[in-house]
């Protein structure tokens, strides 16, 4: 198992005074110090807005890109706009065809089959683009990396824009250095390009979109004095799904629009969207960040992973409630199916990788569907804090795909770079990436991302960051309301993690279907009672407390008699409503024994 870490911060300010100034609690204060907001962006971190996102003409060519994509509009032949079959790529697509049609544009969406095509826009789209009559195509959450696709398409003499948020490919010349190389698209949007001067570097697929329309719309208020600004509160939600969704950093502009996207959600008119909601039992009124990553999106993706995308696509773009009803129902069933799948192939992956050695971790899953690769390499990570590949299915002719998440430590994207020359295809970022490799080179590639890729001892340790250390006593209502402007949480912007030692325990609970409910009632310094809930192998935490306290002490707290069992945890303070009736609980993220 992945070893962890446990740091506190240390960072200084004047908790209290800018606790005074901006009425809210000092600790609150104390985690935006921590997540580095300073004293002059308080204001706007605390209060997002879309007033705060950069100009979308900072991106490189956006002027030449708006006035080729005005053309094609008058031009009235078909645009094509090719996308991919995760959320972002599902959002991304929807919310430039929706757009271009509002504007008199005809446009035909095409979202690649994971299995049939494979990621991002290839040969076959193109023909059909091209025996269609169209004269533009426009990428959305791929493109970047299609270098034969696009030059293909430039030889059938059609105009190409990229629109994209992943990594500039690169390549090792023969003195071992490396050198960018683009797609010959007319126009290339993509803040990840070296030479752009866009201010802010990670925002999704659909972030990029939106910037595009978001420049196309000011055109044509210009240009044209209309626009179609009604329609952007219903785009921004698309956002902000998609932004949670693609693990982006939600900092900067991306908070601003994740914000603005879930307050618009919980009234949405996209029929869609409301049934998707609806069918997964999200209260609307209290959707959050957390039902955008865990709930909605997962569904969204589960047609691209076990049926086909465009399911996903039809569901936004329908006007037709009871057919919006039906596809949110079959995209929640399509989920829980994936859950199963899931569930079962970690259970084998993270098994496969117990005596493994290797600090890359490079699986093969015969039996696994291909789509969920991801999700298993994901939580195979979590499990030995190490990055992982996973490679699953049959192999296809020869071909076998897989997908690769990583840890804070080790760019994924440059450490497959060293090795591309075993890949059939790739692309991706940091954090994680899609590729494809010759089942022959298996045993290779395994072999060589290890070799040219050294980790340290160091790199393989998770540290966890502890806001700061918080006497259950400390917490009340007010204080998690304060602790609410913190919202909405996700990468590097993560929930507050609050730290507290040898806490005495009154009693010890186990609940859920799984036994995967720990329940403690906890006694603060003052002599209150306050409760405590984990989501874990509850039988495993109660063996280690075994194991420091002894089964007899152990006992005596799930019986709720006296005992000598104390626990130290991380944790994060919420209310909890039962019956109608509040408290305040605490939800314990670790037990650090």
């Amino acid at each position: 198992m992945g070893e962890k870490r446990y740091k506190v911060y240390a960072k200084k300010a004047d908790f209290r005074g800018l606790g005074d100034k901006y009425n809210i609690d000092p600790v609150v204060i104390k985690v935006l110090t921590n997540r580095g907001v300073t004293e002059d962006k308080i204001e706007n971190y605390i209060k997002p807005s879309l007033d705060n996102i950069h100009d979308p003409y900072l991106f490189e060519n956006m002027k030449e890109t708006v006035e080729l994509i005005i053309k094609h509009v008058l031009s009235k032949k078909k645009i094509y706009v090719v996308s991919d079959y995760d959320v972002d790529g599902v959002c991304s697509g929807f919310i430039l065809s929706d757009y271009l049609c509002l504007i008199g544009g005809e446009v035909v969406n095409i979202i690649p089959d994971r299995i049939k095509d494979g990621y991002g826009i290839n040969k076959n789209h193109i023909d059909i683009a091209f025996n269609d009559g169209a004269s533009l195509i426009i990428t959305t959450d791929n493109g970047i990396a299609a270098i034969e696709a696009v030059s293909y398409a430039k030889e059938k003499g059609l105009d190409v824009i990229v629109t994209d948020h992943h990594e500039v490919p690169k390549v090792i010349d023969e003195n071992g250095d490396s050198k960018y190389i683009y797609p010959e698209a007319d126009y290339i949007i993509n803040h990840k390009v070296p030479d752009c001067k866009y201010p802010f570097k990670d925002m999704c697929g659909t972030g990029v979109a939106y910037k595009l329309i978001l420049a196309i719309n000011e055109y044509i208020k210009l240009s044209l004095d209309t626009s179609f600004d009604s329609k952007f509160d219903e785009y921004i939600q698309f956002v902000a799904l998609a932004t949670v969704c693609d693990i982006v950093s939600l900092t900067d502009e991306n908070r601003d629009m994740v914000s603005a996207g879930l307050k618009l959600m919980k009234n949405t008119k996209n029929l869609g969207l409301k049934s998707l909601i609806e069918a997964t039992g999200i209260k609307k009124d209290s959707i959050s960040s957390y039902h955008l990553g865990f709930i909605l999106g997962p569904c969204v993706n589960s047609s691209g992973r076990l049926d086909t995308a465009n399911l996903s696509l039809e569901l936004f773009k329908t006007s037709d409630e009871q057919r919006a009803k039906k596809i949110a129902s079959e995209l929640a069933e399509l989920n829980n199916e994936r859950k199963d799948m899931t569930e079962k192939n970690t259970k084998i992956a993270v098994d496969m990788a117990a005596n493994d050695t290797n600090n890359i971790l490079v699986l093969y899953l015969e039996d696994c569907h291909e789509s969920i690769a991801g999700i298993v390499a994901g939580r195979v990570k979590e499990v030995y804090y190490k990055p992982v590949i996973v490679f699953a299915g049959k192999a296809s002719d020869g071909i076998i795909k897989g997908s690769a998440r990583s840890i804070d430590s080790f760019n994924i994207f440059d450490g497959i770079t060293k090795v591309k020359d075993l890949t059939v295809k790739f692309g991706g970022h940091k954090m994680a990436a899609g590729l494809s490799i010759k089942y022959d080179d298996l045993k290779e590639f395994r072999t060589r991302i290890n070799s040219e890729n050294i980790l340290s001892e160091e790199d393989l340790i998770e540290t966890i960051y502890i806001d700061c250390k918080m006497p259950l006593d400390y917490i009340s209502y007010k204080l998690i309301d304060d602790l609410s402007v913190l919202e909405p949480f996700g990468k590097d912007n993560n929930k507050p993690i609050f730290g507290l030692s040898n806490i005495k325990v009154k009693k010890i609970q186990i609940f859920g279907a799984n036994n995967n409910v720990l329940r403690f009632d906890l006694i603060t310094d003052s002599g209150k009672i306050v409760s405590a809930v984990m989501f874990t192998d509850a039988f495993a935490k109660v063996a280690l407390l075994e194991e420091k306290y002894g089964k007899n002490e152990v006992n005596k707290a799930l019986a709720g008699k006296d005992n000598n069992v104390r626990i130290n945890i991380l944790y994060y303070p919420m209310i909890n409503e039962f019956r109608d009736v509040k408290s305040i609980q605490v939800n314990i993220t670790n037990l650090v024994f």
